[in-house]
């Protein structure tokens, strides 16, 4: 595969990750499926008859080796990425951390690697990355989730324009909530799903193949003259106000003050049990 300019999807193995490798392999693009999960990428590698790669996009050295392995790149997908849910009173810096490496230090990474490819190999490219409409508009319980997909912005925008000059072109796509393995439990909930699509100006509920049809056409000749962008793909959500995740119960003064001494009980547990490993 050294010399076939390949298309690199992380988080290829589940979610809009495996419905973006779908999408460029049905346009006829050799995609490499790069997952934590080998089984999972192997799968969707299969399907598509792509190359599947098991890969940590928090791992420096592990992305910059992997990158360098896959010959010429041609198109570049950054999609890990993982959901959590939690008030910022009860996380923890461990939470925080967890989320921005898999995010914002995972797309940086991946970002320069490709890039760096494009660079070497001498070849115009697409890098596309995957950011969230709660990078621009807050939701309670992703604060973590909506400044590290902030960050993403910022980064698609700084990337394209030192990039431009060597021929690649970066931009973002924006989804509101996509129907995944992460959040498919939710939607089998008849009372939220009908909560959230009565809220969507469009209508329903969104599939990883609504992301990846964005996706395509960003990684694709036809938008050769669009680049730090992010594109908002939510059905229109992003004119309103998402609904509601968290009961509004759950953010008074007393449901908060139990989140935070569950957090402080746990890290004095932690603490405490660190403390009896020394002796």
């Amino acid at each position: 595969m050294a010399d076939s300019p390949v298309h690199v999807v992380t988080g290829g193995g589940s979610g809009i990750g495996a419905g973006v490798c779908r999408q460029l392999a049905s346009a006829g693009a050799s995609v490499v499926v790069v997952d934590r999960n080998l089984d999972a990428a192997e799968a969707v590698a299969a399907e598509v008859d792509g190359t599947a790669r098991q890969l940590d996009v928090t791992d420096e050295d592990a992305v910059e080796r992997g990158y360098a392995e896959l010959g010429p790149i041609a198109g570049a997908v950054n999609c890990a990425g993982f959901s959590m849910l939690k008030p910022l009173v009860g996380s923890t810096l461990a939470d925080w951390h967890r989320m921005t490496s898999v995010h914002l230090d995972g797309t940086f990474l991946c970002l320069r690697a490709a890039a760096s490819s494009m660079i070497t190999h001498g070849l115009p490219g697409s890098i596309v990355n995957i950011a969230s409409v709660n990078a621009q508009f807050a939701h309670r319980g992703l604060g973590a989730y909506s400044a590290a997909k902030a960050g993403i912005v910022m980064l698609t925008r700084v990337a394209a324009l030192e990039l431009a000059a060597a021929g690649i072109r970066v931009n973002a796509v924006a989804p509101g909530m996509v129907v995944t393995g992460m959040n498919r439990a939710r939607f089998d909930d008849e009372d939220f799903t009908r909560t959230w699509t009565a809220s969507m100006p469009l209508g329903r509920v969104a599939y990883p193949v609504d992301i990846a049809k964005v996706v395509e056409f960003l990684v694709g000749p036809d938008s050769g003259w669009v680049t730090g962008q992010t594109i908002a793909t939510d059905g229109g959500v992003s004119l309103r106000v998402e609904p509601k995740i968290f009961a509004d119960e759950q953010w008074t003064r007393s449901a908060l003050a139990e989140v935070v001494e569950a957090r402080e009980g746990s890290r004095a547990t932690s603490t405490g049990t660190e403390r009896s490993a020394a002796r």
